[in-house]
């Protein structure tokens, strides 16, 4: 598969500062260890960073965290994806501990 880029911003000597509302990291492969994305807009940012493939509920998924910024709150998240994005699931651990657990097909 080849490199998909999703980097549109400002070069500047410390790297790239992503314009309003983008997105601003690189994905060479479906589930590639390491990769990692950000975006920011003017409600907060986000930050996505691929862990790599892992066996959720019996299927090989890739294995991703999410962590969302917005009015000073933090949420994390464990994001579990199919290659082809027929399912996903969200987990969300609150303060306690407790997991919620969201899944969909599409």
């Amino acid at each position: 598969m080849g490199c998909t880029q999703f980097q549109k911003g400002t070069q500047t000597t410390e790297g790239t500062q992503a314009d309003e509302g983008t997105i601003v990291g690189t994905i060479t492969d479906w589930c590639e260890a390491g990769a990692h994305w950000t975006t920011t807009g003017a409600e907060g940012n986000a930050e996505f960073t691929v862990i790599g493939l892992a066996t959720y509920k019996g299927k090989q998924m890739c294995h991703a965290t999410y962590t969302a910024t917005a009015g000073g709150e933090t949420t994390k998240m464990d994001y579990y994806f199919t290659e082809e994005g027929e399912e996903a699931c969200w987990v969300v651990a609150d303060p306690t501990g407790e997991k919620t657990e969201w899944c969909g097909t599409g």
